[in-house]
């Protein structure tokens, strides 16, 4: 379903008996099969059902009789529960994962498990790779929610479009052949696989944070403020970016050439902007990593 590169796990050996042991105590997802049961009730089954939702309004409804914006209340709700979801996760991150990491390096803990046979990495990437997963329901329900709201607005175009058409036959047989159709097709699935990688590649980041925070701030009350600060700031930048976004797309799609504008400056730029996101993430959470590993086993 996911490749995994993108699971929680990834980076560590799942056979390693640290792992396997703090693996145990993570909810909902504690084994692997668990944690695959999930995805597909989250990653497949939301998408199936808003799918399923819209199927039924489109058949028991006449949406020549309804208002407009009508035909987008289903994907404005579930942009809605994504929402919520991202900002439980990330707050949710605070006891249960700036948490976790401050009560253990602050502790005999840390100094304990350091002398035992393991490599200093495979320590420190265990309990990133159990942070992940203590995250990880709601990261695969934002993912859902993404990808449900990426085919609903492919469902509305085209069904906004077929419905307009004059000769039905004619534009179900000319949409295959229409080279404006697979372009589009190509650039809806960019954007797509680009908004569903976001959440994965965030919560590594806010975990990243996390545990520099942990490392540094000894003081629990001090270190809680600063993950919090450390999440606004996140969450600040990626509303400047969608506002930004919506303000060109507002400028840009008002008159007759509007849909050219949007197409020509708008997705380019969007593509851009999730490049450049992915790239800074990516880049943070490296350098986090590296700074995390000098400071936790440093020889005091």
């Amino acid at each position: 379903m996911l490749p995994d590169f993108l699971l929680p796990y990834s980076a560590v050996d799942t056979r390693n008996t640290i792992f396997r042991q703090m693996w145990l105590h993570v909810r909902l997802v504690n084994n692997e099969t668990h944690l695959r049961r999930f995805n597909q009730i989250a990653i497949l089954g939301i998408p199936l059902i808003a799918i399923m939702w819209w199927l039924i309004e489109r058949l028991n409804l006449n949406f020549g009789d309804v208002e407009p914006n009508f035909s987008y209340r289903l994907i404005n709700l579930i942009l809605l529960a994504a929402l919520i979801v991202m900002l439980l996760s990330s707050f949710y991150s605070i006891p249960n994962v700036l948490g976790m990491f401050h009560s253990r390096l602050q502790s005999g803990y840390w100094e304990a498990i350091r002398l035992t046979p393991q490599y200093n990495s495979t320590l420190l990437m265990t309990h990133d790779a159990i942070a992940q997963l203590r995250l990880w329901p709601f990261t695969a329900v934002e993912i859902g929610s993404r990808l449900a709201v990426i085919m609903l607005f492919t469902l509305n175009s085209f069904y906004t479009l077929y419905s307009e058409s004059t000769d039905k036959m004619y534009f179900l047989s000319n949409l295959l052949i229409n080279g404006f159709f697979w372009l589009a097709l190509v650039i809806v699935l960019l954007i797509g696989f680009a908004i569903i990688l976001e959440p994965i590649i965030r919560t590594r980041v806010i975990i990243t944070l996390h545990l520099i925070d942990a490392i540094h701030i000894r003081n629990t009350p001090l270190a809680v403020l600063i993950g919090i600060t450390m999440l606004i700031l996140i969450h600040l930048s990626q509303a400047l970016l969608l506002t930004m976004i919506w303000a060109m797309f507002d400028n840009l799609s008002g008159g007759s050439s509007g849909s050219f504008l949007v197409i020509v400056c708008l997705i380019p730029f969007i593509l851009i902007a999730a490049i450049i996101f992915a790239g800074f993430y990516i880049w943070l959470r490296k350098f986090g990593l590296a700074v995390a590993y000098k400071s936790a086993f440093r020889q005091d």
